[in-house]
This record gives C-alpha cells, structure tokens and sequence, in this order.
C-alpha cells in the first residue's frame, strides 16, 4: 500500500515539474521569438510542448518512440540545449557587430583627428573649368613647394583634398602643383588656355614630372576607382627622386560638412536633366523628319549654291555640347562647271536651330 502510494506521489510530482518547465521554457520561447531570435524560438516551444503532461499521449501517438522514456528525455534534453546554444551563439555575433561597429566608429573619428591635425598646405585655386564630360568643376590648384624627403606631403595633399571637396562638392577634379611655371605651362597645353600649339620641349616635360603633385577625380565613373587619386602623374617609376612616390589608389575624402555635397549633387542632376531636355527639344523642332537634314543649314546651303534645285541630301551627324551644337552635313549638288559632285559642310548651331559659325 505505501509502495504504491509512493509511486502516485512520485508521478504526481513528475507532472507537476513538467508542467513547471514546460510554462517556463514556453516564456523563454516567446520572449525569444519576440526578439526575433526565430530558430531559438521555435526550438525552445517545441521542448515546452514535449514537457506538457497533457500532450504527452498525443507525442506518443505520433511518435511511438516517445514511449520509451529514456528517448523521450534525451530528445527533450537535446533540443533545449541546442535552442539555448543558438540563443548564445546569437548573442555574442550580435556582441561582436556591436564591438566592430564601435572600433568602426573609433577608427573613423581617429583617422578624422589624424587628418586634422596634418599640417595644413597653403593653396590657391588658379583655375576653375568645365571639362568633365558631367559637367562636374574641374580646379587647377597651386601649393608651396613640397617636401620631397620622405612622404609626410601625400597625408598633406589628402587632407587638402577633403578641404576643397568639403568646400566645392564630390563630384570634382582637381589638379595640384606646387610650381607656377609648371601650372602655366600645363594650362597652356592642356585645359584653359590650350595656346601652345607644339607639343612639350625636355624643359616643360621635366617641370611637369617633378612638379605636378597630384590628380584627384571625384565620383567619376570612367576612372578605374570612384574616387581616383595619382601622384606625380607626369612622371615615372624610372625617375630616381621621384619613382618610389608614384602611385594611383582609390580615395574616399573625408567630408566634415555634406551639405555642399548634396547641393552640388542636385544642381548636377538638375542640369542634367535640363541638358537632356533641351537636346530633345533641338532634335524635335530643328531636324527635317523625312531625311533627317537640319532645316536652317540647308537653306544656309543653299543660300550659297549655283543651282539650289539641284541640292541633295545625304548625310547629317551632330555633337550635342552645353552651349550649341556641332552639326556635319555630307550633301551633293551642281558645281560651277554643272557637274554634280559629293559636298560636306560643318557648323555650331545654337539650340534654336540657328546657324552661329560655318567651322568648315
């Protein structure tokens, strides 16, 4: 008689037990579900609805290896401890972003403190152009003269760089020299003025080669990085001094105020958009449908001709630019002999299908 008594009071307290940890797993499960942590979650509820004493016929049932006691506890077992695993192996990733995330945030502000404490070089913007095929500014900049004994001068041009990018937008080029015969001698050869009209003699190349510092071309997608940056792009690694201070790489500027960036950005967008506009708005109202001439430059040809019955079209291309247009015309008519012979004709015209200059 107290065997058996002792044997309900022992089931009695099994079930009590189970229902204990089966209502506190169950929380766990729901507060992990709540957190997101779905795996866990879902393992943890599945244990908790194992536990529960009024399920248990309905487990055993389904899975008639549940009958034996010794599988049953090991498989309740072994979930729990895999839902509680996941539940930490979660937890310390979630730790470990946190921490990476921080040294992200740290590293980020000592780099920015590193820059700001950089010398700082004196410069002057010499030129500001438009040559980009976006439309982006282009700056010609003149600085002192650099220090060539080791390569303290690239944090320098970098730090200058984040300057006139914070100053000006990101999408920008800028040029660097710290000689102005050298600047001269680049601007009349190359963007601004273009009036040499010979190529380079020894002298000018090797004032280019030691003095043009750096190119910087921001955001500019036909360049082999984003953000492009050359060191001394008119020499070479065969230069003695020189050589070992070669290199392109990719650099993100460090911008302290993105207010002018987004300004820039959508004055860019802006005009782009305008320019497309006003290209389409060209092609629609000056061009001839049929064949494709534009209207104004042939009266303009024809105007000229010895026998303006006897003009032909053939052939009409053209170059949309900011301020006009270049348009080629291929065309055949009577010359002054009366024989009819293959023509061509190129002219800026204006967006309002104006014939401004015949340039051949």
């Amino acid at each position: 008689m107290e065997t058996n008594y002792a044997k309900f009071f022992n089931q009695k307290n099994i079930k009590i037990l189970n229902w204990i940890f089966s209502i506190l797993i169950g929380i766990i499960s729901i507060q992990s579900l709540m957190s997101f942590q779905f795996v866990k979650g879902i393992i943890l509820l599945l244990v908790a609805l194992l536990l529960i004493p009024l399920l248990k016929d309905f487990w055993r049932n389904k899975f008639p290896f549940l009958n034996n006691k010794v599988i049953n506890n090991l498989i309740i077992i072994f979930l729990f401890f895999i839902g509680i695993q996941i539940g930490n192996d979660n937890n310390e990733s979630a730790h470990n972003k946190k921490h990476e995330k921080k040294t992200l945030i740290n590293s980020e502000h000592n780099k920015s403190n590193k820059t700001e404490k950089i010398h700082s070089i004196k410069y002057e913007i010499i030129n500001e152009i438009i040559k980009r095929y976006d439309n982006s500014p282009h700056y010609i900049v003149l600085i002192d003269e650099v220090d060539l004994s080791n390569n303290k001068f690239k944090l320098e041009i970098e730090n200058l760089i984040n300057k006139i990018v914070t100053e000006k937008g990101a999408k920008i080029s800028i040029d660097i020299f710290d000689n102005k015969n050298a600047l001269n001698v680049f601007n009349k050869s190359h963007y601004v003025e273009n009036t040499l009209g010979r190529i380079l003699n020894k002298d000018e190349l090797v004032q280019l080669e030691k003095h043009y510092i750096s190119s910087f071309d921001g955001e500019l997608e036909t360049e082999i990085y984003p953000n492009t940056l050359n060191f001394f792009p008119s020499a070479t690694k065969k230069n003695a001094k020189l050589g070992k201070y070669i290199e392109t790489i990719e650099y993100n500027p460090i911008i302290n105020d993105y207010r002018i960036v987004k300004k820039q950005r959508a004055q860019l967008d802006y005009q782009k958009t305008m320019l497309e506009k006003k290209k389409k708005e060209f092609e629609n109202k000056c061009f001839n449908s049929l064949d494709g001439s534009h209207r104004e430059l042939v009266k303009y040809v024809k105007s000229n001709m010895n026998d303006k019955k006897s003009f032909s079209h053939e052939e009409t291309t053209y170059i949309t630019l900011d301020e006009y247009v270049v348009v080629n015309m291929k065309f055949r008519g009577k010359n002054a002999y009366g024989n009819i012979v293959l023509d061509k004709i190129k002219a800026k015209i204006s967006y309002n299908c104006e014939v401004l200059e015949i340039i051949d």
